[in-house]
Formats: C-alpha cells, sequence, structure tokens
C-alpha cells in the first residue's frame, strides 16, 4: 500500500505547480470537463492536470470511474489517435487512477469495490503491455502485485513481481527491483521459508554486485536478519524437542513467549540457558545485520527511501536483545527509544508519504510497546509498565482486524496478567487470563483450521495428481494403441501394394511367357511347312531325273532353282554333299549332280538370316553408334561356322535359335537383342541358356553362344 501512497503523493506535489486547483468548489467532473477543453494549452499539460485533479479528488471509486470513462478516456483517444505508446501510458494510467479511487475511497459496496479495484488493475496492465512502455508496464505489475498480495494471492503476487523486476532490470533499475525481491523475501519469511528466503538473498546479492545503493543495502539486511531469525527459531524447537521442558523457549511467532516474568532477570535469562553455541552463533550473525541497518539509518537516513518506516531497524536490535540479552535493558530501552524518535522523524520528513499517516503505525507502536513492558517489569519498574500497558491496549483495541499482531496480542496479554498479579489487582489479572485463554483458542482454531485447509489442499493435490497420472496413463495407452493400429495398418498397405507389384509382375511374366510360346509355336508352323514343300520339291526332281533320264528344262531356269515360294530356313541345315547322301539315296548320279547344283545356286539360309537381322537392327529404335557397330559385326561373321551349328548341335536347332545364335555372335548387347525380338533381357537369357543345353559341354561352339 506504502507504493500507491508515494504514487498519489507525487502526482499530489506535481499538482501543486498547476492549474488544477483553480476550479475552488466546482465538481470533479465539471471542473474535469472543463480542463478538457481545447484552449491555450496543449494536450499533455491538460491531462496532467486532470491527473492531478482526480489522483488528490475527493470522488468515490464509481464517481472517478464515470469520469474516466465519459470524460478522459474519449479524450486520450482523440488526442493521441496515432501515437500509440503515449496513448496505451494514459489509458493506463487513467485505470491506475480508477484503481486507486476504488482502493482509497471504495463505495457503497466494500466487496464491489475490491472487485473493481481488481478488474481496473488488470486493464490498467493490459493497457500498458499494449503501449510497450517498459516504465509504465513495470510500474503496473508492480501496483498489481500488492492488489494480488492484498487479495492473497501470492503466488500470482510473485509473478507479477518478477515481471515486474524483468521490466526494471531492461531501465536498469536495479534498486527497484531489489525492492521487489524484498517483498518476496518478507513473504517467505512469513511462512518460515528459510530456504526460500536464502534464494531470494542469493538474488539480491546479485543485484547489490550491479548496485549497491543504501536502499538496497538496507532491504538486504533485513531480509538476512529474518533469514538468521528463522535458522534460531529452528534450534529452538530442536532444544524443545530434545528437553524435557525449557523455560523462556521460543515461539513459532518469533516474539518471546516467556511463561513467566515474574521471576525478573533471573527468570528470563534461565529462559536463555539452555541455548548451544550454534544458536548464539545465529544469533551474532542477525546482530551483524542489524547493527548495520541501525548505521545506515543514523549516517544515510535522508538517502533511504522515504516510504520506509527505518524505526524498525532499531525494533529488531530491541527485539533480539529482549529475546536473547534480556539482562541488557538499558541497550533495549536505548533502542526503543530510538526507534520512536526515528518513526516520528519519517512521519515529519519533507518529502515522506508516510507524513501525517499516524494510523498506519498502530501496529508499530504496539511491537515496541510490547517490549517496553516487559523490559519495565524485568527491571522492577511495574508502574512505568502499567502506564505502557495501557496506551499499549488502547491501539490494540483500536486496531480494524483482530486477527493482526495475534501473537503480539497473546505477549500483551501475558504481561499484563503478570504485572496485575504483582500489583495484587487479581481481578484484572483475571481477566486478562481469560482475554489470554480466548486469543490463544482462537490462534489455536485458526492454526487448526489452516492445518485442515493445508490437509483438504493436499487432497485436491494427490487426487488431481493421482487423476493426472490417470490420464497420463490413458494418453499413453491411447498412443500405443494409434500407434499399434497405424503400424498394422501400414504393413497391411506394405502387403497390399507387394502383391499388386506381384501380381504386376507375375502377368507380365506369363503375357510373355505366351507371347514366346506363341512365337515359337509359329515358327515352328513355318519351319514344319518349309520341310514339307523342300521335300516335295525334292520329290518331284527326283522323278523327273528317274523317269526322262535327261536334263529338265525347269533345272536351267533360275526361277525353277529357287525355293519354292514361303519356303524359309530349313529344320537342320546340313554341309553340302549330305544333302545328296540323305535325299537322294539310291538315284542316279546325275540327280545327285543336280541337286547339288540347285544347292550351290540357293543362297545361304544362315546368310538370309544375317540380312533379316541387318534389317531389322536398321529399322529398330537402337541408339545410332550401336546400330553402327552391330552391323559391321554381322557383316563380318563367319557363316560357313554358323552352318556347322547344324551339324555340331545334339538337339535340332531351329530357325529362331539360329537368329539368337547370329545376334550372340555379333556381339549384340542383350537389352538391344531383346528389343529386336520384342522380349526382355531375362527371356534372352533364358534363351541363351537353352540354346548352349542343345550343345555338348566339351563342345567349342558353345563357348561361343
Amino acid at each position: 500500500m506504502n507504493f500507491f501512497r508515494r504514487f498519489l503523493l507525487i502526482a499530489i506535489l506535481s499538482a501543486l505547480c498547476t492549474p488544477a486547483f483553480a476550479v475552488g468548489a466546482r465538481s470533479e467532473r465539471d471542473s474535469v470537463s472543463m480542463l478538457l477543453r481545447e484552449g491555450t494549452d496543449d494536450a499533455r499539460t491538460r491531462y496532467s492536470n486532470v491527473y492531478a485533479l482526480l489522483s488528490a479528488g475527493t470522488s468515490t471509486g464509481d464517481q472517478t470511474e464515470g469520469i474516466a470513462t465519459d470524460l478522459v478516456l474519449p479524450f486520450v483517444d482523440k488526442e493521441w489517435k496515432e501515437d500509440v505508446e503515449r496513448r496505451g501510458i494514459n489509458r493506463s494510467v487513467t485505470y491506475l487512477l480508477v484503481a486507486f479511487a476504488y482502493r482509497e475511497r471504495g463505495g457503497d459496496d466494500a466487496e464491489l469495490a475490491v472487485r473493481k479495484e481488481s478488474e481496473y488493475m488488470d486493464r490498467a496492465l493490459e493497457e500498458a503491455l499494449l503501449s510497450g512502455n517498459d516504465m509504465q508496464c513495470a510500474l503496473c505489475y508492480n501496483f498489481s502485485a500488492y492488489v494480488e498480495l492484498k487479495r492473497g494471492d501470492v503466488t500470482r503476487a510473485h509473478e507479477y513481481m518478477y515481471k515486474a523486476i524483468e521490466y526494471y532490470d531492461r531501465q536498469e533499475n536495479f534498486t527497484k527491483s531489489s525492492e521487489m525481491l524484498y517483498v518476496i523475501g518478507a513473504q517467505f519469511f512469513e511462512i518460515k521459508d528459510a530456504e526460500g528466503l536464502d534464494r531470494v538473498l542469493e538474488q539480491m546479492r546479485e543485484y547489490l554486485d550491479k548496485d549497491d545503493s543504501k536502499q538496497s543495502r538496507y532491504q538486504y539486511n533485513v531480509l538476512k536478519h529474518n533469514y538468521f531469525t528463522l535458522l534460531q527459531e529452528r534450534r529452538d524447537e530442536a532444544s524443545e524437542a530434545s528437553a524435557s521442558g525449557g523455560v523462556g523457549a521460543v515461539g513459532a511467532s518469533g516474539g518471546a513467549n516467556y511463561s513467566g516474568i515474574s521471576g525478573g532477570a533471573n527468570g528470563a535469562v534461565g529462559g536463555v540457558a539452555g541455548r548451544d553455541g550454534e544458536y548464539f552463533a545465529l544469533v551474532d550473525s542477525a546482530m551483524v545485520y542489524i547493527r548495520a541497518n541501525v548505521e545506515l539509518v543514523e549516517r544515510s537516513v535522508d538517502e533511504l527511501a522515504g516510504h520506509w518506516m527505518h524505526g524498525y531497524a532499531y525494533y529488531y536490535l530491541a527485539k533480539e536483545l529482549d529475546r536473547n540479552y534480556p539482562e541488557r535493558g538499558a541497550e533495549i530501552f536505548d533502542a526503543l527509544d530510538r526507534a520512536e524518535q526515528i518513526t516520528q522523524a519519517d512521519m515529519t520528513r519533507e518529502g515522506s508519504v508516510v507524513a501525517g499517516e499516524a494510523n498506519s503505525h498502530k501496529e508499530f507502536y504496539i511491537m515496541v510497546g510490547s517490549i517496553r513492558l516487559k523490559a519495565l517489569f524485568r527491571a522492577g519498574r511495574v508502574a512505568q509498565a502499567r502506564r505502557v500497558l495501557d496506551g499499549t491496549m488502547a491501539l490494540l483495541d483500536g486496531m480494524e482486524n483482530y486477527e493482526n499482531l495475534n501473537a503480539i496480542r497473546s505477549e500483551v496479554y501475558r504481561a499484563a496478567v503478570d504485572i496485575n498479579e504483582k500489583s495484587g489487582d487479581l481481578g484484572a489479572a483475571l481477566r486478562f487470563q481469560k482475554l489470554l485463554t480466548d486469543n490463544e483458542a482462537r490462534a489455536h482454531e485458526k492454526e487448526k483450521v489452516r492445518a485442515i485447509n493445508d490437509m483438504s489442499a493436499k487432497y485436491d493435490a494427490e487426487r488431481g495428481k493421482e487423476r493426472i497420472e490417470m490420464l497420463t496413463r490413458e494418453n499413453r495407452d491411447a498412443r500405443l494403441r494409434l500407434l499399434l493400429a497405424f503400424g498394422l495398418l501400414s504393413v497391411l498397405a506394405v502387403a497390399v501394394v507387394l502383391v499388386v507389384l506381384w501380381g504386376r509382375s507375375r502377368r507380365h511374366n506369363i503375357e510373355q511367357e505366351l507371347y514366346e510360346t506363341a512365337l515359337l509355336a509359329e515358327l515352328h508352323q513355318t519351319e514344319l511347312d518349309n520341310m514339307r514343300r523342300r521335300e516335295s520339291f525334292a520329290t518331284r526332281e527326283t522323278e523327273i531325273f528317274e523317269a526322262g533320264g535327261e536334263k529338265s528344262d525347269a533345272l536351267d531356269s533360275p526361277e525353277r532353282l529357287d525355293p519354292p515360294e514361303g519356303l524359309d530356313l530349313p529344320e537342320r541345315l546340313d554341309p553340302p554333299g549330305a544333302i545328296s547322301e540323305r535325299e537322294t539315296e539310291g538315284t542316279s548320279e546325275r540327280a545327285a549332280t543336280a541337286v547339288a547344283g540347285a544347292n550351290v545356286r540357293w543362297q545361304s539360309p544362315v546368310v538370309n538370316a544375317v540380312e533379316k537381322i541387318a534389317r531389322q537392327v536398321a529399322d529398330s529404335r537402337i541408339d545410332d553408334q550401336a546400330k553402327e557397330r552391330y552391323r559391321d559385326n554381322l557383316s563380318h561373321l563367319d557363316t560357313a561356322l554358323l552352318e556347322s551349328a547344324y551339324r555340331l548341335s545334339q538337339a535340332p536347332l531351329t530357325a529362331l535359335d539360329m537368329k539368337y545364335i547370329i545376334c550372340f555372335n555379333a556381339s549384340l548387347d542383350v537389352r538391344d537383342i531383346g528389343l529386336l525380338f520384342n522380349v526382355t533381357p531375362a527371356s534372352v537369357n533364358t534363351v541363351r541358356y537353352r540354346i548352349r543345353k542343345k550343345f555338348a559341354k566339351d563342345d567349342p561352339y558353345r563357348i561361343v553362344i
């Protein structure tokens, strides 16, 4: 809250130099309307005047909201239409004014005022982020953090504070960053989290290395003292657990919790007799930082932030002395007196935003009074202790929130019991004992409720954790099922593709085999027809020779000696002379001579096959260079060697076999052979294999193929 007041005070001070107060008794709405009228002042000056008027005004939150919505925001949108950053900053500041109005002056509905304050603080933050101005963003995150602390949402408050630190770091305002860390550390101290406080101190240490300002050092020393105080409490708790009961043990609240102070100084000293050397080492460490802050206040109070109550430095010194060295009463009284003097000086110091706000220091005076009355009672100054008790009780009765300073309240009641017993006023002692009992019962009930709430929160957290784990398992199982299904579908898809490819390949192979079979059947039929024609031709010639005994005119005709029309390669080609022995056995020598002459006049079937293949090569889609090479190879073939294949083969060679043999001997590529015969390269290799099987393994001609 102190930050808000400082912000407002700065605005008030700036307003003293503006004509905002010239509006006198006019209402704030009329005054704002008049200030926003176009005149001699520029837009920025007019807005500054309105800001000063609203921040120092007396309108309630809903009235300020109406003025901002009806007058100020339209003015801002109109004047800074093109300047996005300035428009965002001014809109953010306007929303902050409304939030402050709800905070400070509220309205008829207190609950609504709290909700409106939070709502407009969020709007201010949104506009600051849209403006892109780091200073305004840091300011809004700072204020929003305090709003969340007021609402009790510590986690979100810390989140906003770290956001503010980020923007302060961009501006290298490390003092403000350190101040945000101080507030975070104070929350850790409040919940007794020494580890969290230690982490914050490490972060503050880094900022001190960057900018060792007196304000940052003061804040660091306060948290460091608090850290050692928590460690002292842990040592006390450990001592209580190991001992059979200790008089004067320190309670969880951090204040002295003496079971009785009527024994005077000796009894008080007995309360710390059981503490070990390690405990007092922690005390000494805490005292180092307390005295460092006392020295800062004595020498540089004007350089410290005005919104701080620097009397706390002396209060903490008195508190540590009262807690651990109660016999040093003079030092305790000096520290308490100095604490009140510094606080009074802060309230009257020029520029201090806490000036004149005595009500905000009630808690401070109550804490100082609780230590003072105990020290007075130990010193035997009962009358003075009673006067201090009366003043402290008056302050406690004036506290609006009873729950504030609950532990200090118990200390005051306990001291009141002892003081009245010492004075002989047993009725008053009994009354304060009842108040003490009720207060501790209330505190116990509060702790029990807090424990129940913590247990409920932990139970809900455990249930939430189990639910999350269950959902995680379900998601994992679902993903596994999805992966398995996807894998199965992928395997099925691959299998289908393979089956389709295999089917297409199989169909192609079957079609190729059928084509080759049909081609072979056609060639075999052609060879059979040629053989029949050749036999018929030989028979007729033989009959002519045997019947006439004279040379036939047909033998002299070239056309007559040519093979009959449609005659192709013979099934088996024999060398010259072999035909006469086989086909004209038993005939006359003249007939044999005639047939031999006919064979000589016939063109060799191998030569015919070579010519046909040469023409096929010329007409094919083979590369031109390959064509030239193949034609050259075909022209240099040894036809006599090829004709001997008929004689050397163990099985009859067909005309198609002879064509393949010619291609093989002409060194045609397998792919080009397949292109000539319209078959695949694999089929060409199959034909090669079949032809080679028709020759003996030791046949030298087999190697050529």
